[in-house]
């Protein structure tokens, strides 16, 4: 040191800053050679979770559709599919699994690994909280007990309403084996290239040099704390002067500048708030249109129950869950008997009053669980889920006597009374398709028909 001291006092200032400057490079090398790996795994993470996201929400959409239809065979297949078949990369599926927007499980698909089956355990309610209330997609980064390193990820099933959630558990195990071998490989080098910076600062810096850019960097940390009025005012002529002296008139520009942009700041916020708030009343306007364009394409418009469109979709459901595992149902066509004499005796508009009954009494003789729909005209089909066919005949004939002893006021006339043939067939005792069950239910009618209507024929 004593050798180098007489030559490094002969430097010049830019040469003695030069040296420094090496010197902090090679430390600041290190720093940000470090930084970046931590910054790389960060951002890799991140990916894996975008890559995550974005899988769960193209199943979204199938998700919301079928939980709005109430078909959920294709759902379980594609949930299925998608374990096996997709994998982002560094990361695999566990499983994903679908709710309806009450938070009840309707299908869970996993790929069959012994951490597959414990990881729904590692889940906690805060994120299940976020995942079925939130309009966002959620995440949970979770350690099991055996060292195993999971990602959860969950997001909305919409379609204007929202129908459900999609969760997802994926294992990054690999992941972070990759992680671990990037960080050592990381020390090493910040070992090594400390050593060296350590080196060339001990012959580089200079009591000459720090003080002056101690003081700079400490007024500047000021100006990036939000203190504006810091100034350094070291009173020299060499170039750090000259550095302070551009710094400082920075600093009062900087200040004049911010002062203006605040205010610009202020009225851009007013109006972008104006602006969100006219955005938010566009949206709520655009979920009740769908809303109500959801409900007139699956009901009634008379008697408010389901169509026939809908009905057709729950019975292609049924049958489909009946020929994978058994699943007993009955269906009950009805047929209000005279009808076409109560249109010509009282008008249609009596007609229509007649339907609503009837519609009425469906509505309040029948469990939540079943289903009701106008099949056209005068017809009603029924879907008793989970029933027997004891059941089945037992329901059919609670609705006939129900309806035997009401009756529709028309005025000062008698009221018109309403009488109901229903035939009703059951799967898989009348077959398990549904051709078959039509046609014996359609068969069961002709004969209440046949045998002086009013009657119930299974």
């Amino acid at each position: 040191m004593s050798a180098a001291s007489p030559r490094l006092k002969g430097l010049g200032l830019s040469s003695r800053l030069a040296l420094s400057i090496a010197a902090l490079a090679l430390v600041a090398l290190v720093a940000v050679g470090w930084a970046l790996v931590g910054l790389s795994r960060n951002l890799a993470l991140q990916a894996q979770r975008e890559q995550g996201v974005a899988l769960l929400q193209s199943l979204a959409p199938s998700v919301a559709r079928a939980v709005a239809v109430n078909d959920l065979a294709d759902l379980d297949d594609h949930l299925a599919e998608t374990v096996l078949h997709v994998q982002p990369s560094w990361t695999s599926i566990l499983y994903l699994e679908a709710f309806d927007a009450a938070g009840n499980p309707l299908l869970r698909a996993a790929n069959g690994s012994e951490l597959s089956r414990r990881a729904g355990g590692f889940l906690e309610p805060a994120f299940l909280s976020c995942a079925l209330e939130t309009q966002d997609a959620c995440w949970q980064f979770v350690g099991g007990p055996a060292g195993e390193s999971l990602m959860f990820l969950s997001v909305p099933a919409n379609s204007g309403l929202r129908w459900g959630t999609v969760v997802g558990a994926f294992d990054l195990d690999t992941f972070e084996t990759l992680s671990q071998r990037w960080s050592r490989r990381a020390m090493l080098f910040a070992i090594l290239m400390a050593g060296l910076a350590y080196l060339f600062i001990w012959f580089g810096l200079s009591r000459m040099v720090i003080v002056p850019l101690s003081r700079l960097a400490h007024a500047a940390r000021r100006v990036q704390d939000g203190d504006l009025s810091a100034r350094v005012e070291l009173g020299r002529r060499d170039e750090l002067g000259q550095l302070g002296e551009a710094f400082d008139s920075m600093a009062e520009r900087l200040q004049a500048h911010t002062a203006e942009l605040e205010h610009k700041v202020a009225e851009r916020s007013a109006q972008v708030r104006q602006q969100n708030q006219e955005l938010e009343r566009v949206n709520a306007n655009l979920a009740g249109i769908n809303a109500q364009l959801e409900r007139l394409a699956t009901t009634d418009p008379l008697t408010g129950l389901h169509n026939r469109r809908y009905l057709q979709k729950a019975l292609d459901f049924e049958v489909a869950r009946g020929q994978r595992a058994e699943h007993p149902f009955c269906l009950l066509m009805m047929d209000i008997d005279h009808f076409k004499r109560v249109n010509d005796t009282y008008g249609h508009a009596v007609g229509d009053r007649v339907l609503v009954t009837v519609a009425q009494i469906l509505q309040e003789n029948l469990r939540n669980i079943d289903l009701r729909a106008r099949w056209g005209g005068e017809e009603f089909v029924v879907l008793l889920l989970d029933s027997e066919p004891a059941s089945g005949l037992e329901v059919a004939e609670k609705i006939r006597s129900v309806l035997e002893q009401t009756s529709v006021e028309v005025g000062l006339d008698e009221p018109v009374r309403i009488t109901i043939s229903i035939g009703v067939a059951c799967s898989p005792t009348h077959g398990v398709d549904e051709q078959k069950l039509f046609a014996h239910a359609d068969a069961a009618l002709y004969r209440a028909k046949e045998d002086g209507r009013n009657r119930v024929e299974g």
